[in-house]
């Protein structure tokens, strides 16, 4: 863009203006009576080659090229910081404002700052699951008296991942635990050999509800055997009507956490994609990236008929069944049915079903796996 005024610099012009109007009216021919031109001289001379030489400076400046550090992929609800640099000849004054996308919160965006001089960092927000795309980048640099300006947006733009919250399902009674836990297929097994008490990291459906119900504690009772093999995967078919497709991933990234975390492999098919059963880190955020990224409607009907877990998302709630079993992910998760999930995430941690150590700091691995495969900048 070409230089143009500041405010300041109007200000100065309109001062040049105005002296030379005087100077016409009352006589600027040597230093008259009481030395009144020489006075005009001495404001009008030095404004006019200040705005000049700011014209000139704006006008030659390049401006400078940034780079911009996206904030790490993470849950609707958390925050993470970004990061821009400048790399410019020598500091300069102006202002920058990094544009982001609906959906995300930004403080410190928007700023008047010495250019170059150090990094900007801003905090953001992801208050709305999806691929948010951050940019362009828009500078103003002025001269170092502020009377020109001229302004620069660069097309710098990067996106980031928001995942849909995930519930730990607090509320799920041994009934619904044992239907999940039952979704899967077992494959073949050695011979049983006893019952034992639960320990932490036993798989639920090891869990043997008939005994446990009998124990005086409450006390978890779980099968061992001999000797077992790997346990079955599991599908999870999600599906939405229109306005219910945030329930839809809420829900459906909880199961699959929730059944990843007792040593089921899962997988996902959505409307807008599939993601065949495995197990590991990895593959449990290409689970969530697709839940972040689909939309409203049904996965393919050959999908959905192979599928061990159904869930449906209607403006009524979100129902998840097992079979001929159904309930509803407001009882799994413990929540208020007449709130809505967006409601429920205020105020608590909804993100407790994903361990911490597991998810901070991988949105640049992350971000890194998802170039490999072509997705994203």
């Amino acid at each position: 863009m070409s230089p143009s005024l500041t405010r300041r610099g109007w200000g100065a012009l309109a001062v040049v203006a105005g002296s030379i109007v005087i100077a016409v009216l009352f006589g600027a021919g040597g230093c008259g009576v009481s030395g009144q031109a020489c006075s005009l001289n001495a404001v009008v001379i030095p404004l006019t080659l200040g705005v000049v030489a700011a014209g000139i400076a704006a006008y030659r400046s390049n401006g400078p090229d940034p780079e911009r550090r996206p904030p790490d992929d993470g849950f609707v609800g958390e925050g993470r910081t970004v990061r821009l640099t400048f790399e410019a000849n020598a500091p300069v004054t102006g202002s920058v404002h990094d544009a982001v996308p609906d959906g995300v919160t930004a403080v410190g965006n928007r700023l008047e700052t010495t250019i170059g001089a150090r990094p900007i960092d801003y905090e953001v927000t992801y208050d709305e699951r999806g691929v948010h795309r951050f940019g362009p980048v828009s500078v103003t640099v002025r001269d170092v008296l502020g009377l020109a300006e001229r302004s620069f947006e660069f097309p710098l733009v990067d996106e980031a991942i928001a995942y849909p919250r995930v519930y730990e399902l607090a509320g799920a009674t041994r009934t619904e635990l044992a239907m999940l836990a039952g979704s899967a297929p077992e494959r073949e097994r050695e011979e049983f050999d006893r019952l034992r008490k639960y320990q932490q990291g036993d798989s639920l459906r090891d869990v043997h509800w008939k005994t446990s119900a009998k124990q005086p504690d409450d006390d978890l009772v779980v099968k061992e055997f001999v000797a077992e093999e790997e346990i079955g995967d599991v599908v999870i078919a999600a599906s939405a009507v229109d306005g219910a497709a945030d329930a839809m991933a809420e829900a459906a990234a909880s199961v699959a956490i929730h059944l990843t975390k007792v040593g089921v492999e899962v997988g996902v098919v959505a409307p807008d994609g599939t993601v065949p059963p495995e197990a590991g880190l990895e593959h449990r955020t290409r689970m969530l990236e697709l839940l972040a990224r689909t939309g409203p409607g049904e996965p393919p009907a050959d999908d959905r008929q192979v599928a061990d877990v159904s869930v449906d998302a209607t403006e009524d709630g979100v129902d998840v069944s097992v079979g001929r079993l159904e309930t509803t992910f407001a009882s799994l998760a413990g929540l208020d049915p007449d709130r809505s999930l967006a409601e429920r995430g205020k105020g608590r941690d909804a993100r407790a079903a994903v361990a911490r150590d597991e998810v901070e700091g991988s949105g640049r691995a992350d971000r890194d796996a998802r170039s490999a495969r072509g997705v994203g900048p």
